[in-house]
């Protein structure tokens, strides 16, 4: 594992941990989509997010949550499941979202801005399939791993 620092034009941030290929993954996420806009002058792909929110000490209900995540685009599907925090069982609110029109950087920021209004110390989440968590607490302590991640798919 190898934490990277990713800065952004816009003076933002976003630490990433993971292996040689999830580096790669992300980073060509980044690029593809700067590449696309920059040559076609338009938002003319269709962006995808899947994020898994926590719900125990959250003080909004899903709906609210649900409220808060149509910013980020159109929800397709959302659903309940028991998820996994600090070695816990964790009510937790799964949620896919197309038509995401944000710069990468936009997104982390905007989703570090979610883990703020929802009291979350982390969200993982996927954007284009590539896995990331946004940490409030401790950056250095949560990398993303596939194995906890809810898909839309499969359970815990």
């Amino acid at each position: 594992m190898k934490t990277l620092l990713y800065l952004f034009a816009d003076g933002s941030q976003f630490k990433f941990m993971g292996d040689n290929a999830q580096h790669e993954d992300f980073r060509k996420s980044i690029l593809i989509r700067k590449g696309e806009i920059e040559m076609n002058g338009v938002l003319d792909i269709t962006d995808r997010l899947v994020l898994n929110l926590g719900l125990e000490n959250n003080p909004l209900d899903v709906q609210g949550c649900l409220d808060l995540l149509s910013e980020f685009g159109t929800i397709e599907n959302s659903r309940v499941e028991i998820g996994e925090w600090e070695g816990k069982p964790e009510r937790t609110l799964v949620v896919a979202i197309s038509n995401v029109d944000l710069w990468s950087w936009e997104l982390v920021a905007d989703v570090r801005k979610l883990a703020t209004k929802t009291t979350q110390d982390c969200i993982a989440f996927k954007y284009n399939g590539v896995g990331a968590v946004v940490n409030q607490v401790a950056p250095d302590t949560v990398i993303f791993d596939e194995n906890y991640f809810i898909n839309e798919t499969n359970n815990v």
